[in-house]
């Protein structure tokens, strides 16, 4: 009989939880250690999607913990997709759009209950985000983008940047047990079928690992069925969102509902989808925002270096980047055109960093050239052709007030943008 991983781990999973209600279970948990009692946190990276969201709630079930998301509460509302999911799924919410299964750090107060992390998504816990928590011992990482080597002696460490979802890992080790309920096993299954693009082959956002764990969902969640391909085969009615029949439907149906941004002004783009890191000395804020830059000009109202500068003094960021779509507007109908490449904006906000940003804008210009050999050898930085072809970067200003852009190809994104940035930032002297 093969042994479950959770026989590794310093902890006692939540045996019989699926003989109570298990999101029940998740806000009593939560609770008690918001007042104090030690509890493991499965927590998710910043940027705080779908994936994180998911997989640090079903970690949490699995370890008998609590699930941490890396944003504040009233946060949640942005990420559209989401929302989406739980209001399909019964998961109700507060006034302010965030649910309770969630611990957020904008309740955390004090919090010197937590014993132990499980960072999933993610493979180094934020202290800018979590604070002392940042500080526990860390005992599982389960995460599928590049590996920076932290806490090599985990009990429980995966990392596979070829995974097209964290979800995938955690569930995993979820159907390994066999103890978790199917509606939980149901949302892994939406966070997959979201991040691998319903497994297009086109897109090729997904591994064997991807398609083997979404076959086993589907498998369990509708008794087995004879073999399908996999993007046609039928979901169970609890994921029938939108009337989604399958993971391409399902995949269509939250990927519309995360674009749904009509009413966010700049301050909430660019809040929405926002990761941040530490490169040598220098802060390292990258947002992802979903309009195009003239859109997303427009909604600042003519501010977006005053609105980057308040987010960055909030989040104490020395340089803040955004990527969006580059798509150019027709003179006479204001139509967007283009779409075929995205813009990397930035701007420096520490003091005396305009040397320092000039030169990381060369290294970025000069790519693939000086391309480090770890990164060169990971899937997306081939998948992007960054290996052969770097990003393509050209920088120039975008204003009079310190803002610059570069056009890059549309297949680059913030997954190989913001490792190659961290890596020069550290060879900066």
């Amino acid at each position: 009989m093969k042994k479950s991983w959770l026989a590794l781990l310093p902890w006692s999973p939540a045996r019989g939880m699926t003989t109570a209600p298990w999101r029940e279970a998740l806000v009593r948990r939560k609770e008690k250690w918001l007042g104090g009692e030690a509890s493991v946190i499965a927590v998710g990276n910043s940027g705080g999607d779908l994936d994180s969201i998911v997989s640090a709630i079903a970690t949490a079930h699995l370890v008998g913990g609590v699930a941490l998301a890396a944003f504040g509460s009233a946060d949640l509302a942005l990420r559209r997709d989401a929302a989406l999911l739980f209001a399909h799924c019964g998961i109700a919410t507060r006034a302010d759009g965030s649910i309770a299964e969630l611990a957020y750090v904008d309740e955390l107060g004090p919090c010197r209950g937590a014993k132990k992390l499980a960072l999933v998504d993610h493979n180094v816990a934020d202290e800018r985000v979590l604070g002392p928590l940042a500080a526990c011992p860390v005992i599982a990482v389960l995460d599928h983008h590049a590996d920076e080597g932290r806490y090599a002696d985990a009990p429980t460490r995966v990392v596979d940047p070829g995974c097209g979802s964290a979800c995938s890992i955690v569930a995993e080790r979820i159907l390994d047990v066999g103890d978790a309920p199917d509606d939980l096993i149901a949302l892994l299954l939406a966070a997959i079928a979201l991040d691998t693009r319903g497994f297009d082959p086109k897109q090729r956002k997904y591994s064997e690992r991807d398609i083997r764990v979404a076959t086993a969902i589907l498998d369990r969640l509708t008794g087995g069925a004879r073999f399908i391909e996999l993007r046609e085969r039928p979901l169970p009615s609890s994921l029938d969102l939108g009337g989604a029949k399958t993971v391409v439907d399902l995949s269509k149906a939250l990927l519309e509902a995360r674009k749904d941004v009509a009413d966010l002004d700049a301050a909430q783009l660019l809040r929405m989808d926002y990761k941040q890191a530490k490169g040598g000395h220098l802060e390292i804020g990258c947002a992802g925002v979903l309009v195009d830059l003239y859109e997303l000009l427009s909604r600042a109202d003519g501010r977006l270096p005053e609105v980057l500068r308040e987010m960055a003094a909030a989040r104490r960021v020395d340089i803040m980047f955004a990527m969006t779509l580059a798509s150019h507007r027709d003179a006479k109908t204001g139509e967007p055109k283009d779409r075929k490449r995205k813009a990397i904006v930035y701007l420096p906000v520490g003091n005396g960093l305009l040397r320092e940003s000039r030169v990381l804008e060369q290294n970025l210009e000069r790519l693939p050239r000086d391309l480090p050999p770890d990164l060169a050898e990971l899937p997306l930085f081939q998948s992007q052709r960054i290996v052969e072809q770097g990003f393509q970067a050209h920088f120039a200003d975008l204003d009079n007030d310190g803002l610059r852009f570069s056009l890059v190809p549309c297949e680059v994104t913030r997954k190989t943008v913001l490792p190659t940035l961290l890596y020069f930032c550290g060879q900066l002297q």
